[in-house]
Formats: C-alpha cells, sequence, structure tokens
C-alpha cells in the first residue's frame, strides 16, 4: 500500500500515549515517537530531495536528574538515550557531545566534577545500547554556568548533534563552542535584578560584573626594576581583591532588586519578608557555613528570581574567597621584601645612575605603595569575614 510504513510496532503499543514529564518542554507524544526514529514510507514514486530539516541533525530533549545524582532510572529518560543511540546508529556521520549541567547549590569545583559524572553516566548508557563507535560519543561538563534559576531544570545532559566533515570529528570543546551565542552587549536590568535575556545568576560573577574603580588607587612605578618587580606583584594582588569585591557588589545589586530592597534596608529586613511572601516555599541547606537555597514547584516569579539572586550572592562571596585564599600569604612576603626598599633606595638609585636629586620623587611613590601593599590583606581578609556574616544572615533569616 502506498505510504504505508514498511515496518513499525504493533498497532496497541504504537496508539498508547504516555504524556513527557515536562509539557512546557514538549507535547504529549506517542511511544512510537520515544521508541523509534521516524518510519520511512514505500516509495512511491520518483523521490524528492531531502528537505533541510531532513539534513540537519534534530534535536533530543535533555535528561534529567535528581538532586546529587549521576543516575538514571527514568524510563521515559532512558528511553531518550534510546533515540541518541539510534540516530547515531543511522548516520554514521554524526556526533553527539553529551553536555553535563548543575544547579547552582554546591561548590562550583564540585558541580563540574558532578556535570562530568552525569555526561559520563549517559556516555555509558548510550554505548551500551550498542553500534556506536566510543569516538563519536563525546563529554562536556559544563558546571552550574548555565544554571537557570529552575534547579530541576538546571539537574540534565543535554545532546549536541554535530555532523562531521572531515576524517576526524571535532572536539567537544570545539563542537560546544561552535553553538554558544555571541558575545553581546549586556541589556539593561529587568525588574527581578537580572539582565533581561541575559544568563542567570549560575554564570560566572565576571561575566557581568562591575567594572573595577578607575579612580582606585594603583602601584606608582619608580623607575628602579627591582622595586617595581615587587611592587608590580602587589598590583596584580590589589586587581585581584578589586576584581571579587566588584563581583560581590554585583551580586548584591542583582539581590537588591530582586527583593525590592534599597540600600537602606538590612539585609535581614528585606530576607524576612522574602520567607513571609514564600510561605513555606523556600528550603535552606548550610553545607561548611555556606547556604544553599532551594525553592518549591509552584513559587511565585518573584520567589523565584530573589532565591536565584540570592544563590547568585552567595556563588559570588564563594568564589570570591576561593580566589583569596592565597593572597594573606602572599602578602605577607611582599610586605617583607617592600619595608627593606626605603633604606635601599640611596644605593639603589646611585646603581641606576639616577643620582640623588631622583630621591624625593622615588621615596614618596614607595611610600604610596607600601601603604597599597598593607592594605591587600586587610581587604582579603574583610571579604572573609562579609562573607562568613553575609551566610549566617541568609541561613538565620530563612530556616
Amino acid at each position: 500500500m502506498c505510504g504505508a510504513p514498511t515496518s513499525g510496532l504493533p498497532e496497541a503499543v504504537a496508539s498508547q500515549e504516555i504524556p513527557l514529564r515536562r509539557l512546557e518542554r514538549a507535547r504529549v507524544v506517542t511511544l512510537v515517537a520515544l521508541f523509534a526514529a521516524p518510519v520511512p514510507l514505500v516509495a512511491c514514486g520518483p523521490k524528492a530531495p531531502p528537505s533541510a530539516a531532513a539534513v540537519a541533525p534534530a534535536s533530543i530533549e535533555p535528561v534529567f536528574f535528581r538532586q546529587g545524582g549521576a543516575q538514571l532510572t527514568d524510563p521515559e529518560e532512558l528511553m531518550k538515550i534510546g533515540q541518541v543511540a539510534q540516530r547515531l546508529r543511522e548516520d554514521k556521520r554524526l556526533v553527539v557531545v553529551l553536555v553535563g549541567h548543575t544547579d547552582p547549590s554546591g561548590s562550583a569545583a564540585a558541580n563540574q566534577k558532578l556535570s562530568v559524572a552525569r555526561a559520563d553516566a549517559v556516555r555509558a548508557l548510550v554505548l551500551k545500547a550498542g553500534g556506536v563507535d566510543d569516538g563519536r560519543v563525546l563529554v562536556y561538563g559544563q558546571g552550574e554556568a548555565s544554571a537557570s534559576g529552575d534547579w530541576s531544570d538546571d539537574r540534565r545532559v543535554e545532546f549536541l548533534f554535530d555532523r562531521q566533515k572531515g576524517r576526524e570529528p571535532a572536539s567537544a570543546d570545539a563542537i560546544v563552542a561552535a553553538r554558544a551565542p555571541a558575545p553581546t552587549a549586556a541589556p539593561a536590568a529587568g525588574p527581578s535584578g537580572e539582565a533581561a535575556g541575559s544568563a542567570s545568576d549560575g554564570a560566572p560573577a565576571s561575566a557581568s560584573a562591575a567594572p573595577l574603580d578607575p579612580d582606585a588607587e594603583n602601584i606608582e612605578p619608580t623607575g628602579l626594576a627591582d622595586v617595581d618587580a615587587v611592587f608590580d606583584q602587589v598590583q596584580v594582588l590589589l586587581d585581584l581583591v578589586r576584581g571579587a569585591r566588584s563581583d560581590i557588589a554585583t551580586a548584591n545589586a542583582r539581590l537588591r532588586d530582586a527583593l525590592g530592597a534599597g540600600e537602606g534596608v538590612a539585609l535581614e529586613d528585606a530576607l524576612a519578608d522574602l520567607k513571609t511572601q514564600a510561605a513555606g516555599a523556600i528550603q535552606v541547606q548550610v553545607k561548611g557555613g555556606r547556604p544553599a537555597i532551594g525553592v518549591k514547584p509552584g513559587a511565585s516569579p518573584e520567589v523565584q528570581g530573589a532565591v536565584s539572586a540570592l544563590n547568585g550572592l552567595v556563588g559570588a562571596f564563594g568564589k570570591a574567597t576561593a580566589k583569596l585564599a592565597t593572597v594573606p600569604n602572599e602578602s605577607k612576603a611582599l610586605i617583607a621584601q617592600a619595608k627593606a626598599i626605603p633604606g635601599k633606595l640611596p644605593t639603589m638609585l646611585k646603581d641606576a645612575g639616577m643620582g640623588m636629586g631622583g630621591l624625593p620623587e622615588t621615596f614618596k611613590a614607595v611610600r604610596h605603595n607600601l601603604k597599597l601593599t598593607g592594605q591587600v590583606p586587610k581587604e582579603a581578609a574583610a571579604i572573609g569575614k562579609e562573607a562568613a556574616s553575609t551566610f549566617k544572615a541568609i541561613g538565620g533569616a530563612l530556616s
């Protein structure tokens, strides 16, 4: 019969419909769609040229994981794995990159490791399905970088198909980079405090951080190579501390926008109002003194936005303290070297052939640089104390 399927599932099975877990992501589909690729039809005339849709690899919905897990047991998720394997078997030119993601709770390092573990778990299942060369199933860990604010959707592995043109398949990094959107100017912040259409607070804070203060004091050159070599290292630490402070300020501004709290409003008061508004929808877990805030399904968009901004601030503090962990020891060594410089200046100027006439200006620059050198460990310590007090305030107000 013209147009009849050449093969297919039993009618009793094919006629059953099973709704997907995320109806907003995909309409109700049949078991035929879940178990098999489109069934070829018996040719009844000249073949029409393939359409663009037939040539381009179509997408398959991501698979989703439970919190903290890297195993798949849900039959609906496992069916998607079968679709991936089937597509790879049908088109030998295709490779697939399994991109693992996590929600923003926990440390960035732990989330990166978990995202790779999830992608590895899916890879094992695809290969277990059989008929697919392992070089065509690639793994890429995205960590928490693409967190959306909906934590259940963040815990996923996506499938990026790529049709190879050369003999050697492209790397996972190259395929993922090719699919990344082109960088654009930062859009204006929306009412929730997040930039409209931008990545969520799970993205690295530096991606949308406020610029460093152009009026901040910086190290002044002295013209003496050995002296400037010491103070150049101080400038690196200064920039590190200021960058961390800038990321925190950006995250804090987003949070206050999401909470509708001006700078004159105490954070504890704004969080108390949020807790009342959420009516039990907010969940807080404290790990190692660092809070991870979750929100139950059905919470209002305002509550979800505030929770996302809260996790953004917690993440900014966490990344800042990790970056600055070695600053105290590094600055201690630099302070010792810098304190010895003033007594050596006359000899150093003479050896450099600069003459004693330049001593007053050089000494002034050194004193300025010494002051900034002493500020580095104090600023780093202040950020650490602020992180601890902020974590305590968040945990106390929302628990």
